[in-house]
């Protein structure tokens, strides 16, 4: 049985615009220890399946499917419940250290939150728990970084900080939603190693949800890939690198800089309105009378997954 399983998973916004469908009809899993990268352009509904998982969805939102992690649709249990899975069983590692650490509040004290929350630790006991895990992540005198407030610290150094309250508990699911967005590269090889390094120590499986392709491929076993709110690829990595399927997989590649810096034209649909045939028919130079008018099913190809009417 696979760790987390998503089935038939979609997500809409009730606005004044209208309704926003930004996730549709999405299934995946994750197994034990595996690593699956969720990747795509800003705003194409990835950090939206992160917080479906841990239903961390405004009120505004209204979300069908089913969740199964180890077995039981998160969809459906209470509250309490939901609420002792979060941080223990399932943890996620923000995108933004400066809106995710209080600033009120020293690095010690949230560092070592989970520890009060779910273990009923005392003030020293959770501060004690904190210094181990800044000097697991290799911070300078973690007793007295402890003492310090996030602003006394680099963004990479923030980011270490909530590496270490995600991994407090030894949790079987890691959600990292952007870890890197903002670093610099040598920073980002750093978080990214020692991400990977504690995630092994752990034996957790890890979704990574990134934009970047570089952070995907160095950490990844498996890439999906979503194109307004939909999975339109699905691969090993080695493989998706190697020979991306979809038009849209293509373009990303295509659009980096070791490959020639060729971004894709046009923008993505919006999700409010109900865009006939393919969602990416508009911006791709393969499309078709068929792509505007059919939707194409997500086909199975030799291990892969592909939303294409190409391989149909």
């Amino acid at each position: 049985m696979p760790l987390l399983t998503i089935e038939r998973l979609n997500v809409t916004f009730a606005t004044r615009q209208g309704r926003v469908k930004a996730v549709k009809n999405i299934s995946m899993s994750i197994s034990n220890q595996e690593k699956l990268a969720l990747i795509g352009e800003t705003g194409c509904g990835k950090s939206i399946v992160a917080q479906s998982i841990l239903r961390l969805l405004p009120k505004n939102a209204q979300i069908n499917g089913r969740i199964l992690f180890q077995g039981r649709d998160l969809l459906l249990v209470d509250e309490k419940t939901m609420a002792s899975i979060r941080g223990k069983e399932i943890a996620i590692i923000f995108q933004n250290p400066s809106l995710a650490l209080n600033p009120v509040y020293t690095i010690g004290w949230q560092v070592g939150e989970p520890f009060r929350i779910h273990q009923g630790a005392n003030r020293n006991q959770s501060i004690q728990e904190s210094i181990r895990l800044l000097s697991y992540m290799r911070f300078d005198k973690p007793g007295s970084a402890v003492k310090m407030y996030p602003y006394e610290f680099s963004g990479g150094m923030n980011q270490r900080a909530l590496i270490a309250t995600a991994l407090a508990l030894h949790p079987k699911l890691i959600i990292a939603d952007e870890p890197t967005q903002g670093l610099d590269r040598t920073l980002i090889k750093q978080i990214i190693e020692q991400l990977d390094r504690a995630r092994k120590i752990h034996s957790s499986s890890m979704m990574l949800i990134t934009h970047d392709l570089t952070v995907a491929q160095s950490i990844s076993d498996w890439i999906m890939v979503m194109y307004a709110g939909e999975i339109v690829e699905q691969a090993r990595t080695r493989d998706f690198f190697q020979s991306p399927l979809h038009p849209y997989s293509q373009g990303l590649l295509g659009s980096l800089p070791k490959n020639g810096f060729h971004p894709i034209p046009g923008q993505s649909p919006s999700m409010i309105e109900n865009l006939q045939g393919c969602q990416f028919h508009p911006r791709c130079k393969w499309a078709k009378e068929q792509c505007l008018n059919d939707k194409p099913e997500l086909l199975s190809l030799n291990r892969r997954l592909v939303r294409c009417f190409l391989y149909g």
